[in-house]
């Protein structure tokens, strides 16, 4: 049995470790039939870019799901209220919806689209009316971190294990 348990351990640890140890995914590119926003506070920093499109949220949201990858499945973790966006996409920034999608213990991309109404402030660039403004957020980990805390939760996890099996012994024999 202590074998086996061994063996099934082992083989979880390396899975983890080989997961946390994957390149992390290049910033996802623009979406189709965009234009990128040249606005100062767009392009500020290199892991935060906005589009103007046509697209609505649904289609948006899959796109970015197909995009945000290395081949690992991508979780669509939270839909966030839309005043968060001016904490964690950017100070002044409009919002409509944010979601994030992510890799559990590695990256996050955070999808922001602000859609006005049409009648007040139409979103106009290239002498064209877009839809909606989307804004998104590549949140990348450091892989020495991800080892960091994968390694300490496998041995903390290793432990509590042990402790478990010696009270499980204790109750047992009494």
């Amino acid at each position: 049995m202590k074998k086996i348990f061994n063996f099934v351990y082992s083989g979880i640890c390396l899975l983890l470790l080989v997961y946390l140890l994957l390149p992390s995914p290049s910033m996802p590119g623009s979406l189709p039939d965009s234009v990128k926003s040249n606005e100062p506070g767009d392009m500020e920093d290199p892991m935060r870019i906005a589009f103007y499109t046509d697209m609505n949220r649904q289609e948006v949201v899959a796109y970015y799901l197909g995009e945000f990858g290395n081949g690992l499945p991508a979780l669509r973790l939270r839909d966030y209220p839309p005043e968060e966006a001016q904490t964690l996409i950017r100070d002044q920034t409009q919002s409509t919806f944010l979601e994030e999608l992510v890799h559990p213990m590695r990256e996050s991309l955070f999808i922001n689209g602000y859609e006005p109404s049409e009648t007040k402030n139409p979103l106009v660039v290239n002498n064209k009316v877009w839809k909606q403004k989307i804004t998104i957020k590549f949140v990348q980990s450091s892989a020495l971190l991800r080892l960091l805390v994968g390694v300490s939760g496998l041995v903390i996890l290793y432990l509590l294990i042990i402790e478990f099996k010696r009270l499980l012994r204790g109750v047992i024999k009494h």
